[in-house]
């Protein structure tokens, strides 16, 4: 009998931790009064961001694949133990991604102790780097480096390779496409010892890495082309003049189009290429195009923006508003005017058609700077900071700004793009007071 009450104390000791790392959220009247996400029944799959083709920065704080939002919680550098997160977007749970519910990721047993910030989520994997070093774990020799890939389905973690010290990665732009991973990462030459970046593609069941340019960046860093998406076998790039393809080996290079390209707004829906072009070299407003993906049927979208994200149904963008929030007066600012371009979110047809306001970043008196969007149905999810110039000086100080994440905690905002209602969704080791 002892052991039956043993066990039903164990599982109400499990049921209560599941319930405590829930998500929760502050209500819509901004009380500080925590409860759960009004409703998830609108909540569906019939657009998301389109991942499956393009590049995207493995340093993002926030990112979503395959219904889930992943962050990391936590420092590598501090007191705080680090691990990686998920938020189920229709249910609103969240779970840490080491499935042992007992694991304090306090030491080597945890897969995610020891997590970098640059990872990937990609075919039901997650593909990452294990600095020890940082943790002060160095084992029984030098600071070192695991390269590893945990299997989501499976939940088992395989190392592919392991460096001596810290994996110096410069550039956080990968792509990934079919089995491979591809990624830039830093080389010296032999004679001259400078520092460059190759370019490099990994075999995610082997781990085998094959340098498929040695001479991807110039001795500055600065990389000669960006690749830029994937379609079927050949590889796009481009080094803002010219978009051209490759083969999977970089061979068979074909220009596809010819103008001016942002090298960080160029995406593809798998049938025709989205990219931005400056009108001058020194203007950071984008004028959108689209065309085929072998460069025929180029066309003017209709659209002017700061930046662009596109989905599988919608281009969403901000408006070429500018906007001014006063003189920087926060703790070790230096005075300068904080501004911007962009104070609506906007979205249209891949086409261009059907363009509509969806939100305005003016909250009342609170601007909302929104950070790593991710795009479901109709709803955006997102960090984000804001600036209230409360007494009206014309200043932001401290007290006047706030920054939804910290290595600590997390508060992702929702905003339903139909009605504009938001939700703040509190996720985290601490509780802190949220605007």
């Amino acid at each position: 009998m002892r052991n039956y009450k043993h066990i039903a104390k164990m599982w109400l000791i499990f049921a209560l931790i599941a319930t405590l790392i829930s998500c929760n959220r502050l209500d819509t009247e901004q009380s500080r009064t925590q409860s759960t996400v009004s409703s998830y029944e609108n909540i569906g799959m019939e657009d998301e961001s389109i991942v499956d083709y393009n590049v995207f920065q493995t340093t993002s704080k926030l990112k979503y694949c395959d219904g889930y939002l992943y962050f990391y919680v936590g420092s590598s550098y501090g007191d705080s133990e680090m691990t990686l997160y998920r938020y189920n977007v229709q249910t609103g749970n969240i779970t840490t991604v080491c499935a042992d519910p007992l694991c304090q990721h306090s030491d080597k047993e945890c897969p995610f102790y020891a997590l970098d910030i640059q990872y990937a989520v990609y075919d039901d994997k997650i593909i990452y780097d294990r600095m020890f070093f940082l943790k002060g774990d160095i084992g029984d020799g030098d600071a070192y480096t695991e390269s590893v890939i945990y299997d989501l389905m499976e939940n088992t973690l395989t190392k592919y390779s392991t460096s001596d010290g810290f994996k110096d990665v410069l550039n956080d732009r990968e792509l990934y496409s079919g089995n491979y991973r591809f990624f830039y990462n830093k080389v010296i030459e032999e004679e001259t010892q400078e520092s460059k970046l190759a370019l490099c593609r990994m075999n995610l069941d082997s781990g085998e890495i094959v340098v498929l340019d040695e001479n991807a960046s110039t001795a500055g860093l600065t990389l000669t082309s960006y690749m830029v998406f994937a379609v079927g076998e050949y590889l796009y790039f481009t080094d803002g003049k010219e978009l051209y393809r490759t083969d999977m080996d970089l061979q068979e290079k074909t220009t596809v189009l010819s103008g001016s390209f942002d090298t960080q707004a160029i995406y593809t829906d798998g049938e025709y290429i989205y990219w931005g072009s400056r009108e001058t070299k020194d203007s950071n407003i984008l004028t959108l195009y689209r065309a085929k993906l072998d460069g025929s049927d180029q066309t003017a979208l209709g659209i002017q923006t700061y930046s662009f994200c596109l989905t599988e149904n919608y281009i969403y963008y901000k408006n070429i508003d500018r906007y001014t929030h006063g003189k920087d007066k926060r703790s070790g600012s230096n005075g300068e005017e904080i501004g911007g371009v962009g104070t609506v979110l906007c979205r249209a047809s891949h086409d261009g058609s059907n363009q509509e306001e969806l939100f305005s970043f003016w909250q009342g008196d609170t601007f909302y700077l929104l950070r790593y969007p991710c795009y479901v149905n109709n709803f955006v999810y997102c960090l984000y900071d804001t600036y209230t110039d409360a007494d009206r000086d014309g200043a932001i100080r401290d007290d006047e700004y706030f920054e939804s994440s910290d290595y600590k905690d997390y508060t992702i905002l929702r905003i339903d793009l139909n009605t504009g209602e938001m939700d703040f969704i509190r996720c985290g080791t601490e509780n802190r007071e949220t605007p």
